[in-house]
């Protein structure tokens, strides 16, 4: 097994788990669930997608459930807030994708020593584009 087929493989699989967080968190919010309900799912659903992300960057178990962890709770929180909100599900679910990417990357990149001024202003950059790119579109 070379690195070079690794890294393609694991680029293969990172994309699958934002594609099934989108997919996942924009299903669960449409359908416009009390907080207590739609928060836990779409928590619990970040935190073992998290899990997924984040298990090949660190090699301490415990850590890694943690931080998967602590991303879910996260999400939770946040949806906990959006449900005031009157977005429709696909946009809801893209805003808790946007969080998503933000926590997972910069929890990697802490895994990997790697976390420092530069890369942060990079995640803040981008996170800042994609939410007024998501209101900028946002239809209506």
């Amino acid at each position: 097994l070379t690195d070079k087929w690794y890294s393609a493989a694991r680029l293969g699989v990172n994309l699958a788990v934002y594609l099934v967080a989108l997919i996942l968190f924009a299903m669960i919010y449409s359908w416009k669930l009390r907080s207590l309900f739609s928060a836990t799912a779409i928590g619990a659903s970040a935190g073992m997608l998290a899990l997924e992300l984040l298990r090949g960057s660190e090699d301490d178990l415990g850590r890694t459930w943690l931080y998967g962890a602590a991303v879910g709770l996260s999400i939770g929180e946040i949806v906990w807030a959006l449900n005031y909100w009157n977005l429709t599900g696909f946009i809801g679910g893209a805003f808790l994708l946007i969080f998503f990417y933000a926590f997972t990357g910069m929890a990697q990149q802490y895994f990997w020593r790697r976390l420092n001024r530069i890369v942060f202003v990079e995640f803040s950059m981008i996170f800042v584009g994609a939410i007024a790119l998501l209101f900028w579109l946002r239809p209506g």
